[in-house]
């Protein structure tokens, strides 16, 4: 339904920007009345927009407008337009004169879909050939049309009519209503495609839970799939917005929300490049790491070079939601970019790290401290963990079996658990777990493939074995379920 629609809107649209083209070379000279809603014209000669006066040339009354000149295509009147005049935005009741950035916020506005295809990627039967395809053509497209528009207008109409009446298409278009249908058309095909990116994304935000309850109602949706109820908070939102009454006045706000979620993607892109992630493999050959961080500077410079009250705003609103997702802690794995970055930077080191270059003024204890019973060496993994001091600390653990005789490795599924168990003590430890015929044997595994590169132990801890009777330091059943503590395999304890 939504591509038949957007179909026809394309067509309709096509038609009306067609008309307004033909428009600027077929209609010849004439006057346009200037709006009454711009009375900085009229009471500069102390006159009211719609007075009645008598023409006593034509012996009857008349309506009193000012007039400003549509020459049809002129080259004059195209090379008058070549150099940028500024005046006062006759729109608000500010009056505050109109420069460079406000007049790019307006038209950046219009180019904001950009991302629409990436939004509705859920919709596409073949996203990673339409997007890409799909956007280009749409935004080659959007230029030539803009900059044969831009021509026209420049070789067809005065600078007087460009300030005073922001409508003029209307009166010297072919047919009037053409402009007011194109603008219609337009505006639904940008609502419809705006509307139903920005209610998917606030809906995978709300199954997400990534807001608590302030997101919760968008996850209804009809048994279609269709989040109708994030729908209509999008279009609330919407309307909140255009409340303000001015196109001038809601364009600058928009582009620097905008600009910013551009800034997020360029970031976003050159992080996974920089970390070399197998996972992110782009296709376009212009592509590369100087393209994400020009773009990124970019972003954000034009930001504050439109409005710097809302560019601060919206990066300080940015910044809150990102700490907020930070300490949020959500329990959805989606892939964290700064493990990436992490991987990517250790590994540049461990590589640096030469233990031939290793000195005895540098030398650090890396231990190994082999834990049998983990719910009974907990001081002693916490007393290691003091003496390793800025060293290495590894936790090794053998577990006695074959792996002939299991159809996975169980070392592996009680890693995790051991994982918790150092979140939970507080030690800056890793794990090492093995699976081997005897304890001995497991030990000289351990001592062999524990750590990586220059980091390998160089001290081996060992309990002291004693007659007394183990204690169970998680002896708390609420402690060992909410950590895993319980699901820990460990020998039986065996005393008197």
């Amino acid at each position: 339904m939504f591509a038949k629609t957007s179909s026809v809107i394309l067509a309709v649209v096509t038609i009306c920007i067609g008309s307004v083209l033909v428009s600027t070379w077929v209609v010849g000279e004439k006057r346009v009345a200037i709006p009454c809603l711009n009375n900085d014209r009229y009471e500069k000669i102390n006159i009211t927009c719609g007075d009645i006066y008598f023409n006593t040339e034509h012996d009857r009354n008349e309506t009193f407008y000012l007039y400003a000149r549509y020459t049809g295509f002129n080259m004059t009147t195209f090379k008058n337009n070549f150099k940028a005049t500024y005046t006062k935005d006759y729109t608000t009741t500010t009056g505050k004169k109109l420069d460079f950035f406000v007049v790019f916020a307006v038209l950046f506005s219009g180019v904001t879909g950009i991302m629409n295809g990436a939004n509705m990627s859920g919709e596409l039967k073949n996203p990673s050939k339409s997007i890409p395809k799909g956007t280009l053509m749409a935004v080659c497209s959007t230029f030539v049309v803009y900059l044969l528009l831009a021509l026209s207008v420049a070789a067809s109409t005065t600078k007087d009519l460009l300030h005073a009446d922001y409508n003029f298409l209307q009166e010297v278009n072919l047919w009037g209503p053409f402009v007011y249908i194109g603008i219609f058309a337009a505006t639904l095909s940008a609502a419809l495609g705006n509307l139903i990116g920005a209610s998917r994304v606030l809906e995978a935000l709300a199954r997400d839970d990534l807001f608590w309850i302030f997101t919760r109602p968008a996850r209804i949706s009809s048994r279609s799939g269709n989040p109708w109820v994030a729908v209509i908070i999008s279009w609330v939102l919407v309307q909140g917005v255009l409340l303000i009454g001015s196109m001038n006045a809601i364009a600058p706000m928009t582009t620097v929300f905008f600009l910013l979620s551009y800034a997020s993607l360029n970031v976003a892109c050159l992080a996974l490049d920089l970390t070399s992630a197998p996972n992110f493999r782009p296709t376009f050959k212009y592509f590369n790491v100087w393209t994400c961080l020009i773009a990124f500077i970019c972003c954000l410079i034009i930001t504050f070079l439109i409005n710097p009250i809302y560019a601060a705003i919206a990066i300080v609103v940015a910044m809150l939601l990102i700490i907020l997702l930070y300490f949020r802690s959500v329990s959805t794995s989606w892939g964290s970019i700064s493990q990436a970055l992490i991987f990517h930077q250790v590994r540049k080191y461990l590589l640096m790290l030469d233990s031939r270059k290793d000195h005895v003024k540098f030398w650090r204890p890396q231990m190994l401290y082999m834990v049998s019973n983990p719910r009974q060496s907990a001081n002693v993994i916490d007393f290691v963990n003091d003496m390793k001091k800025s060293g290495l600390y590894i936790l090794g653990h053998v577990k006695l079996g074959k792996l002939d005789n299991s159809r996975k490795d169980p070392a592996l599924s009680e890693q995790k658990h051991w994982l918790s168990l150092v979140d939970y003590l507080k030690v800056k430890a890793f794990v090492e777990l093995t699976l081997s015929n005897s304890v001995r044997e497991g030990l000289q595994q351990l001592v062999r493939i524990s750590g990586l590169g220059g980091m390998k132990p160089n001290t081996i801890c060992f309990g002291f074995y004693d007659e007394a009777v183990p204690t169970d330091t998680f002896h708390s059943h609420t402690r060992r379920n909410r950590f895993g503590f319980g699901a820990i395999e460990t020998p039986r304890p065996t005393w008197p």
